[in-house]
């Protein structure tokens, strides 16, 4: 980055471009307070996670001149290595460097500035610094993964040169794909790399987990296509079935009518939003100084370019001036809409911030089995006792369902099964009688099904306390929400039953739509505040 703060400024977007998950940095401009940030001791090397949710090192460490990080399966070390060091000095940091990645258990990636030159990536001769490189892969089992020999180090007037390498154990060399010089501007004298890392299992890739998990992006939800493929399932499903059967059968149609109908989620960590403060106005500049950079440098090769210097420079600095004025106008927003939205962008911003600072542990299977066994402990099965009176249930009616759908919150994280509660209300509204049979029937056989019962389990940290100890958090349990709809559909009928028998008493306050325990709290104090005044 060469210490730039325009480049230090752009990075983060560049981030989201790209949808980086790790970053090797190179001659940093400052610490990074979100995600997860490590650095050398020299605070030449860095490396980044900016998503503060991605999974946290097993182990790091640190020299002058590199960086580490271990995960289970790779260890990623980010080097930089000065041009101003004398050969002896260059040779003891690379010593340096050898002995660490020696000590390092596992594959590894290392990655930088390395300032040298050599053939093996791309440059067009080998010199002193090089050859003492290769001698080091060599002896480490590295190779090369840089791919072709487009120039990384790109200052106006210098001739083009790739100090910037790509070291990987032969292991995984195979297993990197996309290696790439991005041609974008990045406001810095070097371009920026970037490639991807293959599982050695397809089944386990960041991608294809997000891929694999039932959250649709309701926004895009396509009501015609959603009830054209439910009635096309439909008609496949056979009525001879007891309530499982049914519910199971409805709920897969269900779930295939949101895939046709709508695209699953996107992570949200890193993304395509763009960062608080960017603007088209911001791009645009972006974009100009890219533009009259490759202009100047076209033009220093035939002689003299003043005045396309002259026009990069005054590129570069109207994007530096209008980057900071965004970024100025923005706080200044942010600070009149705290006023009027204490939970709006100020808030989301300052939080992410905050939860960046303390990522989560990674826990292991032990302390998850004694936090989840203390928050929910077990009983004593319960012996059922039937009575041989059978009554007939009453079957929902069209008009109770569509009550009890309406009653579903929109925006509310699902359950297992990833169907939003947006999706049951237009198929109540347009098809109802498939719900209606399926909870009909559920009704008429006296069963809860099994997968209603189901729950996706989430710990949430209170941010205090021993992180091994129950207590520091508070459970989550997300429900299918077909499971809330019958249960609305229930609750509505014992209210009603509840009703006819005279309701409830009016000191009942819990589980109370307009009362709570702050209401019988006031009748006590008011109670007492009459007592005393009769006394008085």
């Amino acid at each position: 980055m060469h210490r730039g703060k325009v480049a230090d400024a752009i990075l983060p977007q560049i981030v989201r471009e790209q949808e980086a998950d790790i970053m090797v940095i190179s001659e940093q401009y400052s610490s990074k307070t979100s995600g997860q940030w490590f650095e050398d001791e020299s605070k030449t090397a860095a490396i980044w996670i900016p998503d503060r949710r991605n999974k946290k090192p097993m182990k790091e460490g640190k020299g002058n001149g590199y960086v580490w990080i271990q995960f289970a399966e790779v260890t990623i070390m980010s080097c930089y290595l000065t041009p101003s060091d004398s050969i002896d000095e260059f040779q003891s940091k690379l010593d340096a460097i050898e002995d660490e990645s020696r000590r390092v258990d596992g594959n590894i990636i290392m990655a930088g500035d390395f300032n040298s030159r050599a053939i093996e990536w791309g440059s067009q001769e080998t010199n002193g610094r090089g050859r003492r490189i290769i001698d080091m892969t060599a002896r480490l089992g590295l190779t090369v993964a840089n791919v072709g020999c487009v120039p990384t180090f790109r200052r106006p007037g210098c001739i083009g040169t790739i100090p910037d390498i790509t070291l990987v154990s032969e292991n995984i060399a195979r297993r990197i794909c996309n290696w790439v010089v991005l041609e974008i501007y990045t406001a810095s004298d070097h371009q920026y790399i970037s490639y991807s890392l293959q599982p050695a299992s397809r089944t386990t890739t960041t991608r294809e987990i997000r891929e694999g998990t039932r959250k649709w992006n309701v926004k895009k939800l396509n009501r015609r296509a959603l009830i054209s493929e439910i009635d096309r399932q439909n008609r496949l499903l056979s009525q001879e079935r007891n309530a499982t059967e049914l519910v199971n059968r409805t709920m897969e149609n269900i779930i295939k009518g949101c895939n046709k109908s709508m695209p699953k989620v996107k992570d949200r960590g890193i993304g395509k939003p763009a960062v608080y403060w960017w603007s088209n106005q911001v791009a645009e500049l972006r974009a100009k100084c890219l533009k009259q950079r490759r202009k100047y440098t076209r033009a220093k090769r035939r002689g003299p370019a003043n005045i396309e210097h002259a026009e990069y420079k005054e590129a570069k600095k109207a994007l530096q001036i209008t980057i900071q004025e965004s970024k100025q106008r923005k706080w200044e927003e942010m600070r009149q809409d705290i006023n009027r939205d204490p939970f709006g962008l100020g808030y989301k911003v300052v939080m992410k911030k905050l939860g960046a600072q303390t990522p989560t542990n990674v826990m292991d299977v032990e302390t998850m089995g004694n936090i989840v066994n203390t928050l929910f402990p077990t009983h004593e099965t319960r012996v059922e006792t039937t009575t041989n009176v059978h009554v007939t249930p009453t079957m929902f009616t069209m008009e109770e369902l569509k009550l009890a759908a309406t009653k579903l919150k929109n925006n509310k994280a699902p359950g297992p099964d990833g169907v939003p509660s947006e999706v049951l209300k237009e198929i109540a509204e347009a098809r109802p009688n498939i719900l209606l049979n399926m909870y009909n029937q559920c009704m008429l056989e006296e069963v809860f099904p099994i997968p209603w019962k189901e729950q996706q389990f989430v710990l949430i940290s209170k941010g205090k306390g021993d992180p091994k100890a129950p207590s520091s958090y508070r459970p989550l349990c997300m429900l299918n929400t077909a499971g809330k709809l019958y249960e609305r559909l229930l609750k509505q009928r014992i209210e009603e039953a509840i009703r006819l028998k005279g309701g409830l008493s009016e000191r009942q306050h819990g589980f109370r739509p307009g009362k709570s325990t702050i209401g019988a709290i006031q009748e006590v104090v008011d109670v007492f505040n009459a007592a005393q005044q009769r006394n008085n």
